[in-house]
């Protein structure tokens, strides 16, 4: 689902907790740049879409598709555990050569205060 930037200058997440948020102010998939997807790690409930983030490897492929039906393939070259304060912005979101996708979720541990986690898992790919 596309999502866009909060108020506060966040990218937003998916209002579901099985869909994952394309950055729609970013690059589509496969195109030149980072382009970023994010979704859910938990809820209340139990697990969301990307649960199970942190089990991808270097050199894992993760396959995107869009609406209509076209694929582009990805290579893992490194997962990052983040702190929310001082995240590396320009790293995830900003200007790059070549064809990459950056997964995001929380990680760390849960801050009641803030109603959300105190890291971000960030998984690094390449087009293949």
């Amino acid at each position: 689902e596309p999502v866009g930037i909060t108020a506060t200058g966040l990218m937003d997440v998916p209002g579901n907790l099985w869909d994952a948020g394309w950055l729609r102010s970013g690059v589509m998939p496969g195109a030149p740049g980072q382009a970023v997807i994010d979704g859910h790690l938990d809820s209340v409930r139990g697990s969301a879409i990307f649960s199970e983030l942190h089990r991808l490897h270097p050199g894992d492929r993760i396959y995107v598709s869009d609406a209509a039906g076209r694929e582009v393939t990805f290579s893992v070259s490194a997962l990052q555990v983040e702190p929310l304060d001082g995240f590396p912005t320009l790293a995830v979101f900003g200007p790059a050569h070549g064809h990459f996708l950056n997964l995001i979720t929380c990680a760390g541990h849960f801050d009641l205060a803030r109603r959300t986690y105190d890291h971000r898992l960030v998984v690094f790919a390449e087009l293949l």
